[in-house]
């Protein structure tokens, strides 16, 4: 969860609309909260949902931010050679994006947005353990 509310997010409330028979806003109204909350996955609104994950990888990685997890998110990429070393600059902009999209399209995420969302933090953690195991 970034706390973000872009497309992705509106298309996402959109599609629970349809299913559940609302009025198709793309805004989380009274109604759509109920049905959102009614959900069996669920989380508080009130509260940060829980995560395995503790380090850089923790939260979802998008275009636009900046700082120490950017920063360890271009570490990898350029140590699997996706980014250039000297494009490690703590910033997610469109080298960053387009070497996210392309670490994407080689480990079979779809979509090859250039997102850091959680199947690709996944993968990232995983590969970083199996490259420390060895």
């Amino acid at each position: 969860m970034t706390g973000y509310f872009g497309p992705l997010t509106r298309g996402a409330i959109l599609r629970l609309q349809a299913r559940e028979g609302l009025a198709q806003t793309g805004v989380i109204d009274t109604s759509t909260r109920t049905a959102l909350l009614a959900l069996p996955s669920a989380v508080s609104l009130t509260e940060k949902p829980p995560t395995g994950v503790v380090g850089p990888f923790s939260n979802d990685l998008f275009f636009g931010m900046r700082g120490d997890a950017v920063i360890a998110l271009q570490t990898f990429l350029a140590k699997e050679h996706y980014l250039a070393s000297s494009n490690i600059t703590g910033y997610f902009g469109r080298l960053t994006r387009a070497a996210v999209a392309a670490f994407q399209q080689e480990h079979s995420i779809v979509p090859t947005a250039g997102y850091a969302g959680p199947i690709t933090r996944a993968k990232i953690i995983e590969n970083i353990a199996s490259s420390t195991a060895q």
